[in-house]
């Protein structure tokens, strides 16, 4: 009887303690680095794999949108909601790029999504709060050829 009080003991000792170390967070951001981030944001919106795609982006997060004919800002929400919908859609473009600036808390890349017709150029801003690498920024143009 002893023996079985025990084995139960331990049996409900550790389902308590798996089931609370199992309850934390899923972050997919944390220890990233920088250029892992922008190689996500590359993935999440050319190759549509919207996946965690809320856990990529700040709180803050706003996109800018420079046309011809006019500028157009994006906050989180919308701009979720769009990569969202492109879900399995694969952008037919060949896309590069660069960091152009980086320091311990921030960096911003340089990405060229070359198209048959035209050329989309985007700066993205990836920022750090200490813990975890998340997109701040894309200021998104359209230049001449």
């Amino acid at each position: 009887m002893k023996n079985l009080i025990k084995t139960v003991a331990v049996v409900l000792f550790i389902a308590i303690t798996t089931s609370s170390f199992a309850s934390g967070s899923y972050n997919p951001g944390k220890n990233y680095s920088a250029d892992a981030v922008i190689s996500n944001y590359i993935e999440t919106t050319t190759m549509g794999n919207p996946e965690n795609v809320e856990n990529l982006f700040t709180d803050n997060f706003f996109q800018t949108v420079s046309t011809p004919a006019k500028v157009i800002t994006h906050s989180k929400k919308p701009f979720i909601d769009y990569v969202k919908s492109q879900k399995g859609y694969v952008q037919n473009c060949q896309t590069s790029h660069t960091i152009i600036e980086r320091n311990d808390n921030c960096a911003i890349a340089k990405i060229t999504l070359t198209y048959q017709n035209f050329t989309k150029v985007e700066y993205v801003t990836v920022c750090s709060d200490g813990e975890v690498w998340k997109v701040s920024q894309v200021v998104t143009s359209y230049p001449k050829k």
